[in-house]
């Protein structure tokens, strides 16, 4: 992990950890700490840091109870 959070603009890549009609979570190739939430028709949201996972997953499940396993990755 890194010390300061990333940029979206330094992103190459993002690893799909779950994918629905209602809800994509994703995980940067920079830091694996780094995820974004895009709910469908629903601007993205952005987790980083320690808690990254298991924020972004319980955001996620707000709209598909299902992407609560993306906290098991």
């Amino acid at each position: 992990m890194r010390d300061t959070k990333p940029k979206v603009s330094e992103v190459k890549e993002w690893l799909t950890l779950y994918s629905s009609e209602k809800v994509v979570v994703q995980e940067a190739d920079i830091d694996s700490a780094f995820r974004r939430v895009i709910p469908s028709g629903k601007k993205p949201k952005y987790f980083w840091g320690e808690t990254a996972w298991s924020d972004s997953a319980r955001y996620a499940s707000d709209f598909d109870f299902q992407a609560w396993e993306v906290s098991l990755v």
